[in-house]
């Protein structure tokens, strides 16, 4: 048997159990086992078979079939054209949450020198790709998981990166527990969905970690521990940026809503409401507005 057939036996067989993309995901996991890319692999197509190789292939395929994630079969993903290494107890970077990054890049080219928090930093995939863009920024990435903060040390040493500090700790216990500076820009991607739902999500995000997905009863429980326990932190003229289910951004705006606060929603590429920004306003502005409430009075 040549390479190529081993390939198109393995692709046929993820096709018959419904898998879309069987000839992207078989070539993914075959490179990874090779180590080769996917021009090289083109080059070996003709060649003999190696045993091992096959026989590590179709074990790959059974733990894919059984609904294991491809990117934890892999080890790790690209986010923002980098790689991150990754495995079971860690969220999977998805690709709406570079749109959150890009933004956050474009809203802070006014700032100098920013601190900025990376909140339920997971791989720390945004708070990385934020560090390298800005290598004058000095990030934060917090962490509680047991198995997701050693990836976010890999991930960081991976990239040697001096601008990240990594924090182990949970975003419930507030920034008053923590030593850290006051911030001028906080992102954070927490766990969002309901809790009676994550039964009903599909069979692979299932194997992604419940305290990742978790978002409590109305699946708003990360948002109000933000607004309530960091957002008080944050610099005047700072901002926090937040992703979300599909039917959270207005009532996440509504948390945060404040006379001395702009809240701006903005879309994902599929042209769905993801991301909410809070600004916080100058502190003359909000001399400004005590004072006009004042002379209303």
């Amino acid at each position: 048997m040549t390479n190529l057939e081993l390939i198109k036996k393995a692709t046929l067989l993820l096709q018959k159990r419904g898998f879309e993309n069987s000839d992207f995901e078989v070539a993914c996991i075959l490179c990874h086992l090779s180590a080769l890319d996917k021009s090289h692999l083109v080059l070996e197509y003709g060649k003999p078979v190696n045993e091992n190789l096959a026989n590590e292939l179709f074990e790959a395929l059974e733990r894919r079939i059984a609904g294991e994630p491809l990117q934890y079969i892999l080890g790790e993903w690209s986010f923002m054209g980098l790689d991150f290494n990754l495995g079971p107890g860690v969220l999977i970077p998805r690709r709406e949450t570079e749109t959150l990054v890009e933004k956050v890049l474009q809203k802070a080219k006014s700032f100098e020198s920013p601190i900025i928090f990376d909140l339920c930093a997971g791989t720390g995939c945004i708070g990385i790709s934020i560090a390298l863009k800005r290598p004058d920024a000095t990030l934060y990435l917090l962490e509680k998981s047991e198995q997701a903060y050693p990836y976010m040390l890999e991930n960081i040493r991976r990239y040697n990166l001096s601008n990240i500090k990594p924090v182990k700790g949970d975003l419930f216990s507030g920034f008053s527990n923590f030593d850290l500076p006051r911030p001028d820009i906080i992102v954070s991607n927490p766990p969002y969905i309901k809790s009676c739902r994550i039964n009903d999500l599909q069979s692979e995000v299932k194997h992604e970690p419940y305290l990742a997905l978790d978002g409590g009863e109305d699946g708003l429980d990360f948002y109000r521990a933000l607004f309530e326990k960091w957002f008080p932190c944050l610099r005047h003229g700072g901002f926090m940026a937040l992703e979300c289910a599909d039917d959270q951004a207005d009532t996440i705006s509504k948390i945060f809503s404040d006379p001395k606060q702009e809240i701006l929603i903005e879309k994902d590429l599929f042209n769905i409401e993801r991301f909410v920004f809070i600004r916080k306003q100058q502190e003359w502005m909000q001399i400004l507005c005590r004072n006009g409430e004042n002379n209303v009075n």
